[in-house]
C-alpha cells in the first residue's frame, strides 16, 4: 500500500528494474524473441545499429559487452512497455 497526500488508502503498482548483472544469453534471448514488445524494439535497434542486435549479443565476448548492454536496455524498455499496456 502506498500512501500519498491526496488519499489515505490509494493502492499503487511499482515497477522494479534490475541492475545489469551477470545473465545468460539463453535466458534473455528467449524474451527478445518471444515478447512482442521486445521484438519491436529489437527491430528498431537493428535499424539504428545497422546490424542484428540479437546476433551481436549472441556473439558477445562477456556479459558486459556493449551489445549485452544494449540488449539489457532493450529488454527493460520492452518490459516497461508490456507493463504499461497490461497494467496501465
Amino acid at each position: 500500500m502506498v500512501r500519498n497526500a491526496n488519499s489515505e488508502n490509494m493502492a499503487a503498482t511499482a515497477m522494479v528494474f534490475p541492475g545489469m548483472g551477470p545473465s545468460q544469453f539463453e535466458d534473455t534471448a528467449k524474451f527478445m524473441l518471444l515478447n512482442p514488445f521486445a521484438r519491436k524494439l529489437v527491430a528498431q535497434a537493428d535499424e539504428v545499429l545497422g546490424h542484428s542486435l540479437f546476433d551481436a549479443y549472441r556473439d558477445a565476448e562477456g556479459q558486459y559487452d556493449e551489445h549485452a548492454q544494449v540488449a539489457f536496455v532493450v529488454n527493460c524498455l520492452a518490459f516497461a512497455q508490456w507493463a504499461e499496456d497490461t497494467i496501465g
